[in-house]
């Protein structure tokens, strides 16, 4: 706010000078420096915040180029999934599901996919040309809703959705876990590339239902803070929904619904502490 109040006096100030080079009988070069600077400053005074996003974006994306190619040297690899990637989407997703009980076998095929899957991104983590694992991005649009809001009655305004960006499917093949490999660079590798691809993006928030033990996990590793959005009372439209995968919500889990704001300072202090 302050910063604005100096750009308007100073862009007065210049226009006043402006003014008074063009009825004057004689022209200053010197005015005509200060007027130029001026405008300069004032500009700068403006776009303040979105020059020093410029320059953090640009340094986090290089401290995360150098994770990327430490984590190449091991085998790993991170990217967006298509064509044939997809498909092991698909059964990597079906794989896990069936393992913790949510699937019917004999229903599913072999692949596990809903309505969301044509409109929606996926990232991959790839160990060797494998899909080791994977999470799936939904942009909120009119036509496309949040996959949470099927499930839980979210309080949250139309007009503020389109912040949102909602994170499901996330999962990792059971044998690159961190319990397994003693070491949670699967999960690190594909929270970076998506918090730092939904900061280019401009979205606000992250939306994502989460087990209580992974959200502490998450929250831990990351060193971010979620918060929980007011719910209200499920309808008959959200409990028909949850039939999708009966026993992800028919456990006592302890399923939550979870929020954290996308912001630079939460890759900074990850990238300290790493």
């Amino acid at each position: 706010m302050i910063l604005r109040v100096w750009s308007i006096v100073i862009v007065s100030i210049t226009t006043l000078l402006l003014l008074y080079q063009i009825f004057s009988a004689e022209q200053s070069l010197l005015v005509y420096m200060a007027i130029f600077l001026g405008f300069v400053w004032s500009s700068f005074l403006l776009n303040t915040r979105e020059i020093i996003r410029f320059f953090e974006l640009a340094i986090i994306e290089v401290a995360v180029k150098i994770l990327d190619l430490i984590a190449y040297i091991q085998g790993y690899k991170v990217r967006k999934a298509d064509g044939p990637l997809l498909e092991q989407v698909y059964r990597l997703r079906h794989r896990v599901y069936l393992e913790t009980g949510y699937l019917d076998e004999e229903k599913e095929h072999g692949i596990f996919v809903d309505g969301y899957d044509p409109f929606s991104t996926n990232l991959v983590v790839l160990k060797n040309n494998k899909i080791v694992g994977t999470l799936r991005m939904i942009f909120y649009n009119k036509s496309t809703q949040l996959s949470t809001l099927n499930y839980f009655n979210v309080d949250i305004p139309e007009q503020d959705l389109y912040d949102y960006v909602d994170i499901g499917r996330w999962v990792n093949d059971p044998d690159y876990r961190a319990k397994k490999i003693k070491n949670p660079i699967v999960t690190v590798l594909i929270g970076l590339k998506l918090y730092l691809y939904l900061l280019k993006t401009r979205k606000r928030f992250i939306i994502v239902t989460l087990k209580s033990r992974l959200k502490t996990y998450i929250e831990k590793i990351f060193n971010v803070q979620f918060i929980a959005p007011n719910l209200l009372p499920l309808t008959s439209e959200h409990k028909k929904s949850r039939e999708e995968i009966k026993g992800y919500f028919s456990k006592q889990n302890g399923i939550e619904v979870c929020v954290l704001e996308v912001k630079t300072s939460y890759l900074w202090k990850f990238l300290y502490r790493f």
